[in-house]
Formats: structure tokens, sequence, C-alpha cells
């Protein structure tokens, strides 16, 4: 983006100067899908289609992780939205039924049938007979002649399909015989766990429509595999950061120093996690060595900084670790030895970064639950806190020179490595009246 930046745009004229750019479909599909996320619901939605359809399937099943789950502030909990799936659905279709299919059936099996178990119903001919059959109880058969007279029911081969009085039927029903007529074994496999999902349930309640209870099972499901995905990328699970933080106040103090173990909540995430690789590869000379920033990489960084100007994405925010200016006093001694392990030990200053990424990932997952999530820089700050506390509380009480303390704390580091320190920081912020025992 070469223009000079005058005034903000409103989200419409944004998306219009976003098409116009002669590198548009390049720009989208090489951004990372968290940018892309913020730009489409920026803009809206709604009004995002030209963007949704050139986004890749990667960049679009990492947004799905993110936009379909919402955090449930009764509970805390991260729950499936079946609306805002609906709502993407109805999207796709206006770009075009061939588009909202293909993306259908690119998705995992379980998040579209979770999606659709919330707004349909779907039963066999067989078992409609035995309801519209039953004599003593009529309720049934009452509630699907009622679907079938208001138009919200929908006969597919050996299926009838029933709407649940979602708001999103029109949308549903182009899709469903979309696929009928094109891919009608796809549907009819969506269709049977659909049914054996519904199956399930009536024979645990005797009901029809409490099927939302019989999918909880799926729910969970989905949600595993989404979890799954996220660690992969360096995202914590709530339920994981919380043991991870339960972990650190009940474990005893010389076990979390014990080089030879490490909490499973820890080892699980790091067998899980696949750093990602650099959004912007570099090309590399015939001699081996990293070339200049090429132009790709270029147009890709002019577009963020436009998108924060514009204020779609907020400017990059700097934390304790981030300058390596001289050393102030008030800097913990836990970043001072950071400091000192950038010039001196940079594998262990890289492995250390690592590690306060998944912390603070730790804390924003365990706050997700609050009115005020916290801001990666807020997390950040507090795990630096936290694990200069560790720090402190490891050190001998002798009063030696500043240096030698410094020395004192890249040993620490070296030997505990950032997580043991924020653990033991910890376990001390929750056992306040425990007695610390220095090294």
């Amino acid at each position: 983006m070469s223009r000079e930046i005058i005034s903000k745009l409103l989200p419409q004229q944004l998306l219009t100067a976003i098409i116009e750019e002669p590198n548009f479909v390049q720009l989208i599909q090489e951004v990372s899908p968290a940018i892309l996320s913020k730009l489409i619901n920026h803009i809206g939605l709604e009004d995002a289609g030209e963007i949704l359809e050139l986004a890749t399937t990667e960049q679009l099943r990492q947004i799905f992780d993110e936009d379909l789950w919402k955090t449930d502030q009764s509970s805390s909990e991260e729950t499936f939205d079946a609306d805002r799936f609906a709502l993407w659905l109805t999207i796709m279709l206006e770009i075009s039924p061939e588009f909202a299919i293909t993306r259908i059936m690119e998705m995992d099996e379980d998040l579209v049938t979770l999606g659709l178990t919330a707004h349909i119903r779907v039963l066999t001919f067989n078992t409609v007979a035995l309801y519209l059959g039953d004599v003593e109880d009529v309720k049934e058969a009452d509630m699907i002649k009622k679907a079938m007279v208001n138009g919200q029911s929908l006969v597919l081969g050996e299926f009838l399909v029933l709407s649940t009085g979602t708001k999103f039927w029109h949308a549903i029903t182009m899709l469903l015989a979309e696929l009928d007529y094109n891919h009608h074994h796809f549907l009819v496999t969506l269709f049977s766990r659909i049914v054996s999902i519904a199956e399930d349930c009536i024979e645990d309640s005797g009901d029809l429509y409490p099927v939302l209870s019989g999918a909880e099972t799926l729910a969970v499901d989905a949600g595993a595999e989404r979890d799954e995905r996220r660690e992969q990328q360096g995202f914590v699970p709530r339920v994981s950061a919380l043991q991870f933080l339960q972990l650190a106040v009940i474990t005893p103090i010389q076990e979390i120093k014990d080089p030879t173990s490490q909490d499973p909540i820890t080892r699980m995430h790091f067998r899980t996690y696949k750093a990602e690789t650099d959004t912007f590869p570099h090309s590399a000379h015939s001699d081996g060595t990293s070339s200049t920033i090429g132009e790709r990489e270029k147009k890709l960084q002019c577009f963020q900084k436009w998108l924060q100007a514009e204020g779609v994405l907020p400017y990059p925010e700097r934390h304790q670790l981030s300058s390596q200016k001289q050393t102030r006093r008030k800097d913990s001694l836990f970043v001072r030895a950071i400091r000192a392990l950038f010039i001196e030990n940079r594998e262990i200053y890289d492995q250390c970064r690592v590690e306060l990424q998944y912390l603070a990932n730790v804390l924003i997952a365990v706050n997700d639950g609050a009115k005020s999530k916290s801001r990666p820089i807020g997390a950040v700050q507090k795990v630096i806190t936290v694990c200069s506390e560790g720090i402190e509380a490891s050190l001998s009480k002798e009063n030696v020179e500043d240096d030698c303390q410094i020395k004192q704390a890249e040993k620490l580091i070296v030997s505990l490595g950032a997580i043991r320190l924020f653990q033991i920081g910890w376990h001390y912020r929750h056992n306040v009246n425990e007695i610390k025992i220095s090294n």
C-alpha cells in the first residue's frame, strides 16, 4: 500500500481500496490467518465475500478454529457457536454454491456435523413411520406434521430433514440440495452421522427434539481436534493452562527444580507443538547465505503497516526483552540475565524466548473467560515478573556484587529454564507462608 493515509477509511472503503490493489490476490493468500481474521471482522463477515473467496484452505481452517468458538461467560468454557457457523455458510453460498460445497467438504467432518445438528433434524422414513403410527404418544407425530405443513422440511432420498426453527433454514436447505445433486455419497455419510446422534438421544430420553444433548460427545470431539490443531501453532487450551498453574502450586519446590522431571502439561504441549515456518521465507544466494528482504516480503510488511494505520491491527507491542539497550537499574535480575545471555549464549536465549511465549499463552488462556481478556503485552510482563520472583527465591542471600548476581541468575536460567523459574515464582506466590529454600 503506497498511498499516504490521511484519515481512516470506513470498512467498505477499506475493502474497495484493498480490492483495487494490483497484488490483491497475493496479499490475501499470503497474509497470516490471524491478520486475515482481523481484517474480515473489521470489514464485517457479511461484506467480506471478495476476500473469503480468495482465502486458502489452511487460512480458513485456522480462522474457523478461532471464530467459531466463543467463551461462555457463565462457565468460562469455550463452546461452539452454531449460529456463527451458519452465517459463514450463508456468506459462502452467496459467493457461489460451488465455493460453499468445496469449503464444507474440506472442513473436519465432526465440525460440519456439529454445525448442522444444531439447525436440523434428520430422520429416516422408517423412523418417521414409527412416530406417525404411534397412537399412544402423538407429540412427535404432531411436530413432524407441523414442520411439513409450514415448509420447514425437506425430503432428500430416504431422509426427511426438519428445521429446528433456525433462521438459516433457507441457506442450509440450499447447501443440502446442492450436495445431494453433486456429492450424494458425501451427503448420505453426513446424514447417517446426524441420524445416529438423534437416535441415540431418542433412546435415552424418549423425545425427538433434545438432540443437542446427544451431540455433546461430538462437541467434545470437535473441540479436542481444534485444541490439537491450535496447540501445534503454540496455543494452550484453557483446561491445560489451569492444570499447569495448579501443579505449580501443589508441587514441592525441590521437585520443580529437579532437571530430570517435567510437569506433564508442559511435556505434552511441546510434544504437540510444531514451530510454524516464517511467514516470509528468505531467498538464498548460490553460496547459501540469506539475501536481503525480497519484494514479496516488503509488500506484505507494507500491507500490514497500512492495516495498522487503518486501525485493523494493533501496533506491535514492545516488552522488556525486545530491547537490547543499555540495562536500566529498574530492570529485574531476570531481565538483565536474559539480555546477557543474548550476547553470551544465543541458544539458551532462543530457548528461553520459546518458553516465555508458552508461559504467556498459559496466562492468556486462563484469562479467556474474563470480561477483559489479557493483552499479549500484559501476559508477557506478568510472566517476566513471576520468573523474576522465581530467580529471587532461588538465589543465595549473600551480599554480592551486582555483576555476580547477574552471573548467578544466568546459571539458574541455564540449569532450570524459564518454565521452572516461573513455576517456582508461582508456587511461592500461592504459598506465602512457606519458607523459601535457596540454592
